[in-house]
């Protein structure tokens, strides 16, 4: 076939010889026979040709055909191009690798493919990819790759799913390449997911050896959670793809708890299985399950959900399957009830905040919080169904803080000064010490509702008990004072430390993180250099740092800069993923405040 993916141009073909029979001599035999070939040919292929009956026109054919660049295929016969994803996630951009061995191509050819039904969201119906070619670990040590890398060219159609691999230059017979288009194209798998070797994924009409991506992803009938009041009662889902016997879904419950710890429960043939260390929720059916069936799954183990409760925007709580069929890497569920938990809001701020009194006053100043320093701790906490008695003990949980064992640890209800404070005069001390030795000595009571504390070293819990009866749904402050000697871990804290609430009645021992946590960065490394190294001139500031743990969007590092001055045109620039800006304080000190953007996930280091 001259038409079709081996790109042959048309021209010239119908064009006619205007040679008359009068004015050629008669062909020989051979190549009346030539002239019947290539007539047929040419009908059978193009249409209508007005040919004439001498050899001066069955002559000029062949030439033309030469003309047209005809090739032999890129692919040796009989072998299969490879694809692989990464991740192998449906309806998530993916990195796409392809292998492939060439029996013939060079910048002349091109392998065409076809990948139904992948979605792109650019607005481009066709463009180039972004990719990167490597040396295929297919090949023998002896290949040869003088000539690497072989690959010009990705071209992708969102449109017609097509996709075309162009050449830069001659390519070995017989090597594999390999080539991986970069996720940051936006490609993604298709939304049902794919099945094994999946024959809508070709190359040059061959299909290609490609991995299964399951999929539970389904308009109508989204994944979805059910509780019933502070229980776990339902989960539904649509799966693409066949669940055998042997295969597991698994849902994962990160923060919901359990009596029933390692519960195994069968019936109507499914089996259950609730794992209260790994949080995990594993569902297997006794026969196969049909592909693009529902499932309304009703659970039998009491499964409570986390005492935070459930935003209906978290996509913590995932479904995925060990199936053969269809795996599926954990996927957020996409239906999930807003649900007020037992615990309705809980933060803690920290700072090395301090008073000094002068004989008539207290001079009050805020400091921010340092690793390894004791610190003032404020918590708040809100129970929203959830009441304590006079005397009732709270368990607060700080994992690697340090200090010496402690009692009797006067507890306020108010901390010295809000945070980034630029100071203050007071009459009274907030926790209510008369005097600076009173303060240090913890020699005064405290005015919190949970008005003293004990800390214990070892468990790293503070322990707090009511000084009063203290109903639902009631606000509470509860201020350690930095004279307790609670110090911050080491390697600093992250909006996600470990640091809990522990409910040991009536939730047997389930623990809930606080919400929010005030961040406190350590490095691993930290320096700041100047050029030039001149008083009063223009510097360049360079500022490098390796934090021990990572940073969340929107978190801020804050660097203060006493005794400099800066034009308002001055400009900052910052590692990839970070916003910088420099503003004055009202006492004149400069303060350059770096922010991780919402586009950078994650940062350390």
């Amino acid at each position: 076939s001259l038409s079709g993916r081996n790109g042959c141009a048309r021209r010239g073909l119908r064009r006619r010889v205007k040679q008359t029979r009068e004015s050629a001599p008669s062909p020989p035999v051979e190549l009346r026979e030539k002239k019947s070939f290539h007539a047929d040919f040419v009908n059978a292929e193009f249409g209508r040709l007005d040919m004439a009956s001498n050899a001066v026109e069955l002559l000029v054919l062949p030439l033309i055909f030469l003309s047209c660049g005809i090739h032999a295929e890129v692919l040796v016969p009989g072998s299969q191009p490879i694809l692989a994803y990464h991740p192998a996630v449906a309806n998530q951009s993916s990195s796409i690798t392809l292998q492939f061995r060439v029996q013939s191509a060079d910048s002349s050819t091109k392998l065409q493919g076809v990948l139904t039904n992948f979605l792109d969201s650019s607005p481009s119906v066709s463009r180039n990819l972004e990719f990167t070619e490597t040396r295929s670990s297919l090949n023998s040590a002896q290949a040869n790759y003088t000539l690497f890398p072989f690959v010009d060219h990705i071209a992708w159609n969102r449109q017609s799913f097509e996709v075309e691999v162009y050449f830069g230059k001659q390519v070995p017979s017989g090597l594999w390449l390999e080539v991986t288009v970069s996720s940051a194209n936006g490609i993604r798998l298709p939304e049902q997911g794919l099945s094994q070797q999946d024959t809508r994924l070709t190359f040059d009409g061959v299909t290609c050896v490609s991995p299964a991506v399951g999929s539970f992803l389904d308009p109508v009938t989204p994944t979805e959670i059910r509780l019933t009041k502070d229980s776990l009662s339902q989960i539904i889902f649509r799966p693409h793809f066949r669940i055998f016997a042997q295969d597991k879904v698994v849902i994962g419950l990160p923060e919901f708890f359990s009596v029933d710890v390692g519960s195994v429960v069968s019936q109507g043939g499914i089996t259950q299985h609730w794992n209260q260390s790994t949080r995990t929720f594993t569902i297997q059916f006794s026969s196969t399950q049909a592909k693009d069936v529902v499932q309304t799954i009703s659970v039998w183990p009491s499964i409570k959900i986390p005492v935070n409760g459930l935003r209906a925007s978290t996509t913590a709580v995932t479904i995925a399957c060990e199936c053969a069929e269809g795996p599926v890497l954990p996927t957020s569920f996409l239906k999930i009830p807003e649900t007020i938990g037992y615990i309705a809001e809980s933060s803690m701020n920290l700072s090395r905040s301090s008073c000094v009194f002068d004989g008539f006053r207290w001079l009050c100043d805020w400091n921010s919080p340092t690793v390894d320093e004791p610190c003032e701790l404020a918590i708040h906490l809100k129970f929203s169904d959830w009441t304590f008695n006079k005397d009732d003990q709270l368990r607060i949980r700080l994992e690697g803080f340090g200090g010496k064992d402690r009692a009797a640890i006067p507890i306020s209800k108010t901390a010295i000064l809000p945070e980034l404070s630029s100071g203050a005069v007071l009459v009274r001390h907030p926790y209510g010490c008369t005097s600076n030795a009173e303060c240090a000595s913890l020699q005064y009571a405290g005015d919190a509702l949970f008005s003293s504390a004990t800390w214990a070293q070892q468990e790293r819990v503070l322990v707090l008990t009511a000084s009063q009866d203290i109903p639902a749904q009631t606000t509470i402050m509860l201020v350690v004072p930095s004279s307790a000697g609670l110090r911050i871990p080491l390697v600093g804290l992250s909006s996600e430390s470990p640091v809990s609430v522990v409910l040991d009645y009536p939730l047997n021992l389930s623990s809930s993180i606080l919400q929010s946590i005030y961040p406190v960065m350590a490095y691993k490394t930290l320096a700041l250099a100047f050029s030039p190294l001149l008083p009063n001139r223009k510097v360049d500031m360079v500022l490098s740092l390796q934090p021990w743990l990572q940073m969340r969007a929107g978190e801020n590092l804050t660097l203060l800069l006493p005794g400099f001055q800066a034009q308002q045109d001055s400009n900052c620039s910052a590692a990839a993923g970070f916003s910088v800006a420099l503003n004055g304080t009202s006492s004149g000190m400069q303060v350059m405040l770096m922010t991780l953007e919402e586009v950078a996930a994650l940062w350390q280091g």
